[in-house]
Formats: structure tokens, sequence, C-alpha cells
């Protein structure tokens, strides 16, 4: 790699990237000195940036995502929709068969095909709806709770409307079909994804571009275990399977995502963004700018008011929730509370993404918690 083409990535992930050295040697012709890593996106002088068409925001759970997923959510141009994976998992672990809007059905496949999902993604997101199953397009059974509830999927209220009064939803796919067509943005959240599945993806779908999110992995996990019915009974020590399964596989989805990153980065410049959700949360508005400079579109005054409001409000609204008091503190607050076995097991199976993600060790983070949070009011 050349001189400029050194600068040309570098500038892709921020104005100055020190990384750790058997990772700059795997990637650029640098002498590393720290392991520190800006995460944030700052687009080249002179080149425009292709605007996205398509957009998946791609994370795990209890990282944040639903706030960010609001970003799109808001926007009175995009078509957002919330985790539609989640319906097809519940078809795949049940057995079910797909219906789709033709009245065709098919089986669906075992666990482990991901080729199934990454089809039905690819319909989803080029509005091929025909190609999608019902349960996708409107799940949560008759009342269609899942769609439905709180502010989810604000520009379709007519869809919405439609599925809630029909017994069957196929005649309302037309207004959905419509409302796809006519978005700058087409673009849904999943936890359900990993970098891995989407790389196809990004060489068939030139429009489409990744926002990967990530928070601190024993934030995550100590949220899961607290969260979750089936890990709320786990005990930490000694460590119940289903947690340590748990952990051990969202780790391992990390370390991959951290890898193919690296892979992906290069060979699609500019079309993935990797977000750190404690980083977002210092500055909110700074980081949803960023995010609508990467995809190339105006930020609408909604999202910024969005923004605004969700980390200033009165009282939190729930765990699931997007609005914070103090947002900020929020991020942190698991520091002084999560029990050190936890601590321990984290680490040891998240080493390698914490270390590329620039996570900071527990003892170290520890040390400095109240000049963390002095930093942050």
């Amino acid at each position: 790699m050349n001189e400029n083409s050194q600068a040309s990535v570098i500038a892709r992930i921020g104005a100055t990237v020190f990384l750790v050295t058997f990772i700059c040697a795997g990637l650029f012709t640098l002498k590393c000195t720290t392991r520190t890593i800006q995460w944030t996106y700052t687009s080249e002088p002179n080149v425009q940036i292709t605007p996205a068409k398509q957009v998946i925001l791609l994370t795990h759970g209890r990282s944040g995502s639903s706030w960010l997923g609001e970003l799109l959510n808001y926007n009175p141009n995009a078509l957002y929709y919330f985790e539609p994976l989640h319906a097809l998992k519940e078809d795949i672990q049940r057995r079910r068969q797909f219906l789709y809007t033709t009245g065709k059905t098919e089986q669906a496949p075992g666990p482990k095909d991901a080729t199934v999902s990454i089809r039905i993604t690819e319909n989803f997101l080029n509005c091929h709806f025909e190609n999608v199953p019902l349960s996708v397009l409107a799940p949560g059974g008759l009342k269609h709770s899942w769609f439905t509830i709180g502010g989810r999927h604000r520009q379709m209220s007519r869809f919405k409307s439609c599925i809630l009064y029909e017994t069957d939803d196929r005649p309302c796919i037309p207004l959905l079909t419509s409302a796809c067509q006519n978005a700058s943005i087409v673009s849904f959240k999943t936890i359900r994804m990993t970098l891995r599945m989407t790389a196809g993806m990004l060489e068939r779908n030139p429009a489409l571009k990744i926002l990967y999110l990530i928070r601190d992995p024993r934030a995550t996990m100590l949220s899961s275990w607290k969260t979750f019915e089936k890990l709320r009974t786990e005990t930490i020590a000694p460590v119940g399977i289903n947690l340590f399964n748990f952990i051990r596989g969202y780790c391992k989805n990390v370390g991959d995502n951290a890898n193919m990153y690296q892979e992906m980065e290069t060979k699609f410049p500019g079309r993935i963004l990797v977000i750190r959700y404690e980083d977002a949360i210092k500055d909110p508005v700074r980081k949803a700018e960023e995010v609508y400079q990467f995809l190339g579109h105006r930020m609408p005054s909604e999202v910024r008011d969005f923004v605004r409001d969700s980390a200033s409000a009165k009282e939190d609204n729930g765990v699931f929730g997007t609005s914070r008091t103090d947002p900020a503190q929020t991020a942190y607050k698991w520091v002084p509370t999560i029990p050190l076995k936890l601590v321990e097991l984290v680490e040891n199976e998240c080493s390698h993404g914490m270390k590329y993600f620039n996570y900071t060790p527990y003892d170290k983070l520890r040390s400095k918690y109240d000049e963390i949070l002095s930093q942050l009011e």
C-alpha cells in the first residue's frame, strides 16, 4: 500500500489513528506506540460522499441500538424497520412455513442456514416485498404489537392502520411498497446479523452502507444478565451454563466483527461506520450529525429535535426505552456494581474484541471512574 492509500484509509476512521503493533503490521506500515483508536468518521477532502439508499444498523442486544435506530425512525424521508429478522428467527426456531404475498408457502430452513436471512434482507432493502415472508413485513400476530407498539415505524402510519384493520395483511403490502419506493433511505436495525453476513450484500448493492454499533462488552453482558428472562436466574459464581454460552457466543461475534471490519473497510472504503456507544452519548447531536454525514444525507430537523429531547428527558422511559435523564452517566453506572466474576469472564472471552475497539481493562477503568464521570458533567 502506498503512502496516499494509507492516508486515505486513515482519514476514513479518524484524523489520528494509533493501533497496536500486530494490527498495524497487518493493515498499515506505521510505527505504533499506543493502542488508542479514535472511532470517528471524517470525510476525505474533495471527495464526494455517495448517498446511501440502503442502511443496515447492525449491533448486539443491550447496546443502545434503539436510540441509534431512532435517528432513522424520526427521518420523514426514510423507511425504517425495527428488528424485522426477529420474526424470521421465531419462524425458523419453530419450523413454521413462510407465507408470501403471492400466496406461495415455503418451509422455514434450519437455524444455521444464514443464506435465507441474507436473501430476505436484500429483497427487503430493495423493496421486493413479494419475496419477503408476511411474518417479517407485518409481525406480531393479529394485533401486530411488535410492529405497532410505542413510536415504532413512524413513517408508515397508513400501512400500520391497514394491518390493524384487515384480517388478511396481503392487501396492505402495496402501501408498504409505495412508502419504500418513495423513501430516500430504506433501513432497518438488527441484532441477528454479523459483519461477515453483509460482505456479499455490500458487493451486490453499491448503495448499501452499514452502521455497526458496539458497547462495552462488560456493560452489555451485565445488562443482558439483568434483563433477559433466560439469563436472570443464572448464577455468576459458579457461572451458569446458559450465561456462559451466551457470553461466549456474544464475544465470538464481537471478535469476528473486529476481524471482518479490518478486511471490509479496505475492500469497501467509506461504507462501514463503527460507532461506540460510549462515544455517542458524550455528544449525541454531534454523533448524529456524523452519522448523517457518513450516510451522505442532510440530518432533518425532526431528528435533531429527537436527539436533544432524548438526552435531556425528565425521566427514563424504561429498560427498552430511548430517553434518559443523563445518558452519559447511564453509560458508566455499571462500573462500580458489576460482579468481578462477570468482569473476569467477559474480559477473558472478549479479549480480542475489547482490545480492537479500545475498551480499557476493568482495574484501570475502576480506578478512573470518578475522573470519567467528572469529565462527562
